[in-house]
């Protein structure tokens, strides 16, 4: 038996999750595409959870440095990070003009994401 990847119908900016590529101990990575530029990315999620924000802060600044530091390394090897940013409502979007289920937009409310080439 498989376990079904749910994958969220939101946008996050310009980006819009189209699949589930992959997960591990610190975030989701899914597929994603600009609206505008219609090209392919790939989106680093790291969902706040049930945190403090004691235990929240260090995490941000984690997250924050891997992306500035990814986003100058220059490889074939190693992909590159063009943006970064932070989920809030204002920037948290169904592709269709509905309303979120609420424990939808909970789950990724305060979450960080880095987008990746």
């Amino acid at each position: 038996m498989t376990d079904t990847i749910r994958i969220p119908r939101l946008k996050m900016g310009a980006y819009t999750l189209t699949g589930f590529l992959g997960s591990g101990a610190f975030g989701e990575v899914f597929e994603a595409r600009h609206d505008v530029l219609a090209t392919r990315v790939a989106v680093k999620i790291q969902r706040r959870q049930m945190s403090s924000e004691k235990e929240w802060e260090p995490i941000k600044r984690k997250f924050r440095r891997e992306a500035a530091v990814a986003s100058r390394i220059q490889s074939r090897y190693i992909v590159r990070v063009i943006d970064y940013g932070e989920v809030t409502e204002e920037n948290i979007l169904r592709e269709d003009s509905g309303a979120y289920p609420q424990w939808e937009v909970q789950e990724y409310l305060g979450a960080l994401y880095m987008v990746m080439e």
